[in-house]
């Protein structure tokens, strides 16, 4: 068996591609037992079905090859939890020489096109400036953004937050004149506190209609206000006296872009960014790395292991904080950081990482790199520097009885460890475990996660080694 042709078929490879049955032989395997998982993998013989999947009564499985067909009673049985299931009527003409998609061996990754979608939102994009920079740094990191804007459609949405010593909220629909909320960065804020000071109320549900666009709007419409608020942007006017750092309150313009997003958009009913832009350390206000005076280091490394760091777990806990708010909407936070110096990645890292969010390090917005990541971002389906980013999936791991779900390792976050299939969950949990469903907020076509599992079956007594050789568990991956 040709395995790296599986994987490269299926998207899936197994740490250990035959698995024994019984829990004793299984704690004699040094590396876990564990699926690497590439749910949005490019597979050019991907079949497309345009119709929702057959399920299982019992455990909700999909109908697959490895289900027992009874082709003259018309039933079905789930090779995970053994349930006899009836095909539905527009499966009645199911024979040995008529197959479905779906009971193809080599078919046991496919993609259902689902008939009761509603039409989503527009993308959206929100840019995230940091203007507490040097005059050179600030217009090239414009250039790119305007750069990036110029290639965007005409429906997409956009919006424009700065931020230096305070957070400015731009209305973008107010065409007039330049037009932006001011918000104190040195301040943590609420949700509700912010939605006020802005004069926005967050939209109820997937279905809400959205109201006049005022600080995210089609760029068709917006697109003249915010080049020229670009052009107008210049370096943040609060003095920074000798021997201190500049003011920024990046973690306040997060939070604010992170509301921003939650109350102009209906939750996850469309592909919804965050780009920040940031070229140094928080020095201000929630999400604070390090204090003004340049005789105050930035933590290390080592202080962190060590836990003396002074402001790492009160900035770690507000943006988990942030990180919930952005998991709940479905909304995704892009870091770009352009500074010699560190910008406090490490407070950050929950936020990147559990919205699926891009994170590149650069020295300065003038390098290549910035520049070719930030392009990539934006690029178009077809362009061989595509990401084939998607979002707001939902990915459910189902098992069957001798296996366990310890959790899953990657960019995820966990929907809820109050779910019905308890029995599923392991008690060691790995990564974000304790469930078997995962959300993520943003994907890209060479994103993978680990599932790791655990391995509960118990041979039956007088059977020795027939506990291997009666066949291995099973799980199914449903994106």
């Amino acid at each position: 068996m040709d395995f790296a042709q599986l994987e490269e078929t299926d998207g899936v490879r197994m740490t250990w591609n035959v698995w024994p049955k019984d829990k004793s032989d299984a704690k004699q395997c040094v590396v876990p037992f564990a699926t690497i998982y590439t749910p949005t993998k490019r597979i050019a013989s991907m079949p497309v079905l345009p119709y929702d999947p057959v399920q299982c009564k019992h455990c909700a499985a999909m109908l697959n090859p490895y289900c027992r067909v009874d082709f003259f009673t018309k039933v079905w049985t789930c090779p995970l939890c053994t349930s006899r299931n009836h095909f539905p009527p527009h499966y009645q003409g199911v024979n040995e020489q008529n197959l479905p998609a779906e009971l193809y061996a080599s078919y046991c990754t496919i993609e259902y096109k689902l008939t009761r979608q509603a039409a989503p939102h527009p993308p959206a994009y929100l840019f995230l400036i940091d203007t507490a920079v040097s005059e050179d740094e600030l217009s090239a990191a414009k250039a790119s953004v305007m750069q990036a804007i110029s290639t965007l459609p005409d429906y997409v949405y956009v919006g424009l937050v700065t931020f230096g010593r305070h957070v400015h909220v731009y209305e973008l629909g107010f065409a007039e004149c330049s037009k932006c909320y001011v918000i104190r960065g040195s301040k943590e804020h609420t949700t509700a506190s912010i939605l006020e000071q802005l004069g926005t109320r967050a939209k109820g549900g997937p279905g809400a209609a959205a109201a006049r666009p005022r600080f995210l709007g089609p760029l068709s419409d917006v697109e003249f206000t915010l080049t020229a608020a670009l052009e107008e942007l210049r370096r943040d006017a609060c003095d920074q006296p000798p021997g201190q750092r500049p003011e920024r309150c990046t973690g306040a313009a997060i939070q604010v872009a992170t509301t921003l997003l939650g109350g102009s958009l209906p939750s996850g009913s469309c592909q919804a960014r965050i780009v920040a832009l940031i070229g140094g350390a928080c020095t201000v206000g929630p999400g604070k790395v390090v204090g003004l005076p340049l005789g105050e280091e930035i933590r290390s490394h080592k202080d962190v292991s060590k836990d003396v760091a002074p402001h790492f777990r009160k900035s770690r806990k507000f943006y988990h904080g942030v990180a919930g708010d952005l998991v709940t909407h479905g909304h995704t936070l892009d870091i770009f950081n352009c500074s010699l110096d560190q910008i406090g990645l490490a407070e950050m890292r929950e936020c990147v990482l559990m919205s699926g969010g891009l994170a590149v390090t650069t020295d300065t917005f003038y390098n290549p790199t910035f520049k070719e990541s930030l392009r990539r971002l934006f690029a178009k389906e077809g362009d061989d520097a595509c990401l084939g980013i998607s979002s707001n999936a939902t990915l459910e791991v189902i098992p069957s009885k001798d296996i366990k779900v310890s959790g899953l390792l990657g960019p995820a976050a966990v929907i809820d460890k109050l779910e019905k299939n308890e029995k599923a969950i392991s008690e060691a949990e790995v990564g974000y475990g304790g469930t078997t469903q995962w959300k993520m907020c943003g994907m890209d076509s060479d994103m993978s996660v680990a599932i790791v599992y655990e391995v509960t079956g118990i041979s039956k007594s007088g059977s020795g080694g027939d506990a291997m050789s009666s066949g291995p568990g099973a799980a199914l991956c449903v994106a």
